[in-house]
Formats: structure tokens, C-alpha cells, sequence
């Protein structure tokens, strides 16, 4: 059962009129997704990059999406080593090659995913502290930092090169509670677009969200998580 945010239950969540992020002091924030649109430009370079390699990746994007952000994170590799069994033991190189693709393909096409610069100004304006925990590497941060603007109003980023594990396991949001040491894990509130991001949140004992559209086959299986279609059904409304 998904516990879906809509314009009515939201003016419930914690009284009328309110948000779940009021009497929150920190909202950490995954990133490929849910700030920014990049799931496409993964899929265009992973299918590139596999091209490259003489061996095409002949799936739609709803399945490449489901693959991709199964909870253990390596769905995809399994799925492309049944079809090329050739290919097994060479996934690092291959995504080492679709690294390289993605972050051409970030230089001109990436764009803010709907309403996050409208949260973010709401965020700022209730003066919570805001962080980014993302599995991308620094420097494609930075490149989409100077081409969408908006995103220059968080201040802590927390990239690839920061911690060990991935997600699902709670590393970099643990590490994220660190750099924010007055403030409490049940101050703050997470945004994940995936159940892997979840988990990562929950077992670093913060309330999770999770956004991402209506039609994404892992609503299926979501028990228990407060979630929502986009960052709209989270901003405080106004009267």
C-alpha cells in the first residue's frame, strides 16, 4: 500500500495548511532523478557505451529504469551479462566508458526535474539547512551546477568520492549527519526516487519521501513510505 501525498492529505500531514518538512531543521536530498533529469542521459550512455562494445542494449526505458534501480544495484549488470555472456567480468570497464559518454551528454541536455526550484526557494525562505547525497562524481556536479543555477542554493554536497559504501547501505547520509552535528536524525527528512535510497534513509534513522512518477513499476512493491508524484504535493500551501 503506498501512502501517496496528494493536495487534500498534505494539509493534514502535521496540521493544516503544513508540509512534512515543518519542524524539520535539515532536508537531504538524493540527486539523478529527483533534483535533475539525468535518468535519460544514463540510458542513452549505457546504451552507447554498450553499442561500443558491439553488444546493443535493445530495452525501453521503463525496463531500463526498473533494472536500474532494483535495491541491490547490480540488476542491470546481471540483466546484460544473461544477454552477452562474452561481456561477463568486464562491467567496470564498461561503465567506465558510459562515465565518460554520460558526462558529455550532461555538458547540453540536463535539466531541474518539475518544482524543484520552487522547493528550494521555499526551503530557503523557512531557513532549513538543505544537503545533497548523491552517487555522482564531483565533477559532473559541478558541471550541472554552472548550467542550472538553482542548484547553487544548497550548500553541503556530498558526492561519490566522500564515502565507501553505496546506496542501499546508509554511508553517505550517516556522513551527511556528521557535517550537521547539532542537528538530530529525527530533525531531518530525506528525498530518494528510489527504494535503494530509501533503505539508505531509513537505516540512517531518517524520515524518508519518495518521489517519482505515478507509472514507476517499484510503486508496486512500496509499503510503508510516505510518497509523493513530484516536489509540488510537498510545498507548503498558502492560503
Amino acid at each position: 500500500m503506498v501512502d501517496a501525498i496528494d493536495s487534500k492529505s498534505i494539509l493534514g500531514c502535521q496540521g493544516a495548511g503544513s508540509s512534512p518538512v515543518i519542524g524539520k531543521k535539515l532536508v537531504l536530498f538524493d540527486f539523478d532523478g529527483l533534483l535533475v533529469d539525468t535518468e535519460k542521459l544514463h540510458y542513452l550512455a549505457y546504451q552507447e557505451a554498450l553499442s561500443n562494445w558491439k553488444s546493443p542494449l535493445d530495452i525501453d526505458f521503463s525496463t531500463y529504469i526498473s533494472l536500474a534501480h532494483e535495491a541491490s544495484g547490480s540488476k542491470l549488470k546481471e540483466f546484460v551479462y544473461t544477454l552477452y555472456p562474452n561481456l561477463l567480468g568486464k562491467w567496470e570497464a564498461i561503465r567506465k566508458e558510459k562515465l565518460v559518454i554520460y558526462s558529455t551528454l550532461i555538458e547540453n541536455r540536463v535539466t531541474l526535474m518539475p518544482f524543484v526550484e520552487e522547493f528550494l526557494l521555499f526551503l530557503e525562505k523557512k531557513r532549513v539547512e538543505t544537503c545533497v547525497v548523491t552517487n555522482s562524481l564531483k565533477k559532473d556536479i559541478e558541471v550541472i551546477k554552472k548550467r542550472l543555477h538553482p542548484l547553487n542554493k544548497i550548500p553541503t554536497w556530498i558526492t561519490r568520492e566522500d564515502y565507501e559504501k553505496p546506496k542501499p547501505d546508509p554511508d553517505g547520509y550517516l556522513k551527511a549527519l556528521k557535517l550537521h552535528p547539532k542537528i538530530s536524525p529525527s530533525e531531518a527528512i530525506g528525498f530518494e526516487d528510489t527504494l535503494k535510497g530509501i533503505q539508505a534513509l531509513k537505516q540512517a534513522d531518517i524520515f524518508p519521501v519518495l518521489i517519482c512518477d505515478p507509472s514507476h513499476p517499484q510503486l508496486r512493491t512500496l509499503q510503508g513510505v510516505l510518497y509523493a508524484p513530484s516536489f509540488k504535493n510537498i510545498i507548503l500551501k498558502h492560503p
